[in-house]
């Protein structure tokens, strides 16, 4: 509930250029988490992934239960993201990780449903963590962040403008003053500038800084 709340009502900010619009519209939304917000890491100090890097517990959401959050009256999925293993593996593998999130759009876009890909980067893992992410426009984990959102956004451009928008970041872990609050915006208009470079008509979602 939480989750929601937050999205409708103090998450969203949508950039779009002014002569190529796209008409993404919220509506009543829901959070799925945990279909690919908690990647299998390996032991740590290994910044290593498992393969598939994605855990199957809990199941998730097949097209007649997605299929009933639309009859119950959602219109709006917000799907977080962890893109470590987008950052982590390369070649064939990179290729299917890319697979698997995108045929969960199509199911969920099957349902009849809109959806919001939250980027969202899980602290937990000791190289691509947001805290890794957010130390700088220098970090490597921020360049191969940047690199992904990138990525994102191209791929989803083929998509359907309407249907779906890109979060360049989950909830940035940074204070809304200061170095920080100033560090925010410099990673925040790159994220942007990145995606939209590669995605003019994608509604961009951005949120504030403040821990």
């Amino acid at each position: 509930m939480r989750r929601a709340r937050y999205l409708v009502a103090t998450l969203i900010l949508l950039i779009a250029l002014t002569d190529a619009r796209a008409e993404f519209r919220v509506g009543p939304a829901i959070n799925i988490a945990q279909w690919f917000t908690w990647p299998r890491y390996e032991p740590s100090p290994s910044p290593s992934i498992a393969w598939p890097p994605y855990k199957e517990t809990p199941r998730p959401p097949n097209l007649s239960e997605l299929q009933a959050l639309k009859k119950a009256g959602f219109e709006t999925i917000r799907l977080p993201v962890d893109p470590a293993p987008f950052m982590v593996f390369e070649g064939e593998k990179r290729e299917a990780v890319y697979r698997m999130l995108f045929d969960a759009l199509a199911l969920i876009q099957q349902a009849g449903l809109r959806v919001i890909l939250d980027l969202h980067p899980n602290s937990r893992h000791p190289v691509w963590g947001q805290h890794a992410v957010i130390a700088g426009l220098d970090a490597p984990a921020f360049v191969a962040y940047a690199d992904v959102t990138a990525e994102m956004a191209r791929r989803l451009a083929k998509l359907d403008a309407n249907r779906v928008a890109l979060e360049v970041m989950n909830e940035p872990r940074l204070k809304c003053k200061g170095e920080q609050q100033e560090r925010w915006e410099r990673i925040a208009s790159t994220l942007v500038t990145r995606a939209r470079r590669e995605a003019p008509k994608l509604t961009l979602v951005v949120t504030g800084a403040c821990v």
